[in-house]
């Protein structure tokens, strides 16, 4: 992957608190509507080969706006005086887009939820569902942006940068999308959920074994990582061209059965490299006490890009040492002498898989950082 232009994205996290962006490019219209600077990632994909990709950018902010208030899963934003559409920021329809509201500042930042209604008034409600502490968090003044959900048709339209299918049939396609599996409990999960661009009579991205249904509006969420599998040599590329992510990352990782170590393939929201210093993984980080492969709590598997082939296996394992017997700090799998603290692991575009020692009940961490450019 690489990064074409990031521009504007030196800012100072004061600047985003008093609830103004205040730099070229970036406008303001009565507090409720801004555009974050723009930013171009190339992703590049090998044929005969699977790429296992992110999205370091969003899509561009429909609304920004402040809280004034909160009952439940309801957030009310001050619009200074503007009124929106009853329902505008939920999905009407093929080619619609579906919208998540993600906190800039205060105890959510950096945390986005599926919008399911709006009010002509600001009330925005939420799918909280899966933060049973949200109401609590959040605060009169907390900023919020609404953006539109990617979609397989707006990171691939019409399947570029895929390359797409004359037929329905798994042997004949030409390339696919694979999500990895969420909801299963294990280890070495398979990549279960199929997505391919059919380009005959009603064209359109299709799922495996659902041929007749169009998914062009399948949702891609913030910190989700996916294969592009070609099956042909030939090599491809698409330019993903967004808004650069102006809150700190947070993103859930959760144990699902009790004493089973857990894999959770993930990206990194971020168009900058990150250091595993700098991602404070070690927060949530089960350190080892122990350089043994077998002894190793918590471990970042890195996946290659570079290297042809499918099906491949995750090459570089990174763990946090404890210091038990030495300098404590990031190792990374066969060599115990270097630290890797300084490390940029962490590069646009590219994807990753946390795996979590097991727990004696499933458990829920967050992993938060904030990314180096909103920090000088």
């Amino acid at each position: 992957m690489s990064v074409l232009s990031l521009a504007s994205v030196s800012f100072r996290r004061a600047v985003l608190a008093a609830g103004l962006l205040a730099v070229p490019g970036v406008l303001c219209a009565q507090n409720i509507v801004s555009t974050d600077p723009v930013g171009a990632v190339v992703l590049n994909f090998q044929g005969s080969s699977d790429t296992l990709v992110s999205l370091p950018l969003h899509q561009p902010v429909a609304l920004e706006a402040t809280v004034s208030g909160v009952t439940g899963n309801v957030v009310d934003l001050d619009l200074s005086g503007a009124t929106l559409t009853a329902n505008q920021y939920v999905y009407q329809g093929s080619g619609t887009s579906t919208y998540y509201a993600q906190f800039i500042t205060g105890n959510r930042e950096g945390y986005y939820y599926t919008v399911t209604a709006n009010d002509v008034n600001g009330n925005i409600s939420l799918n909280t569902a899966s933060d049973a502490g949200f109401s609590a968090n959040v605060a009169i003044g907390d900023s919020v942006q609404i953006i539109p959900y990617w979609t397989l048709n707006t990171l691939f339209p019409d399947g570029n940068g895929t390359l797409p299918s004359s037929s329905f049939g798994a042997s004949q396609r030409q390339s696919a999308v694979l999500f990895p599996d969420t909801t299963d409990s294990g280890t070495n999960l398979a990549f279960n959920g199929t997505y391919y661009y059919y380009n005959g009579t009603s064209p359109g991205w299709r799922q495996s074994g659902v041929p007749g249904t169009i998914v062009n509006d399948l949702i891609v969420a913030p910190n989700t990582a996916f294969l592009v599998r070609l099956n042909e040599a030939t090599n491809t590329t698409t330019t993903l061209v967004g808004s650069v992510p102006m809150s700190g990352f947070a993103t859930p990782l959760s144990t699902l059965a009790p004493n089973t170590q857990q894999d959770i393939v993930l990206g990194v929201a971020v168009p900058s490299n990150v250091t595993l210093a700098q991602s404070n993984l070690t927060a949530v980080f089960t350190p080892s006490t122990s350089f043994g492969a077998a002894q190793r709590k918590d471990q970042l598997l890195v996946y290659s890009n570079s290297s042809s082939g499918q099906n491949k296996a995750f090459t570089n394992t990174y763990y946090y040492y404890d210091g038990t017997g030495g300098p404590a700090g990031w190792r990374l799998s066969g060599d115990t002498a270097d630290i890797q603290d300084n490390t940029a692991v962490f590069q646009p575009g590219n994807g990753y898989m946390i795996r979590k020692t097991a727990t004696a009940l499933p458990t829920t961490v967050i992993w938060t950082f904030v990314p180096p450019y909103l920090t000088q």
